[in-house]
């Protein structure tokens, strides 16, 4: 399915901050952005889009926010 995909490539993209939890020695990648933002960003763009032209899908990415 190509949704989950491309939110992983947006994911991919972005920078992360790090979290270290009180008991563990591990860090843990932490997104700045959400995934269930970059989701529904995402599926919002593929269901509002105007499918009689042929035009691509556009997520424009900012340093604090994600536009479709």
């Amino acid at each position: 399915m190509a949704i989950p995909r491309l939110v992983i490539n947006v994911l991919n993209d972005l920078p992360n901050r790090f979290g270290l939890a009180e008991d563990s020695i591990q860090r843990q990648d932490i997104p700045l952005i959400p995934r269930q933002v970059i989701r529904e960003a995402i599926v919002n763009a593929v269901m509002h889009r105007d499918y009689r032209t042929r035009s691509p899908i556009q997520i424009i990415k900012y340093s604090d926010r994600l536009e479709s």
